[in-house]
């Protein structure tokens, strides 16, 4: 678990979905200590969708 990274980037109870999918984006790649949550995960592939589509 990379804690220097979850120290400086602390994620609020009432982040908003798009500030959410960002931080976990964000710790996947600098971290990634845990999976992405389901909800998040799921609008991550939609937008992944959408933007096949366009």
């Amino acid at each position: 678990m990379n804690t220097d990274w979850h120290d400086e980037h602390v994620l609020g109870a009432k982040a908003s979905m798009e500030e959410r999918v960002r931080w976990h984006l964000q710790h996947t790649d600098k971290c990634g200590c845990r999976p992405i949550p389901r909800d998040v995960q799921d609008v991550i592939d939609q937008k992944a969708t959408q933007g096949a589509d366009a």
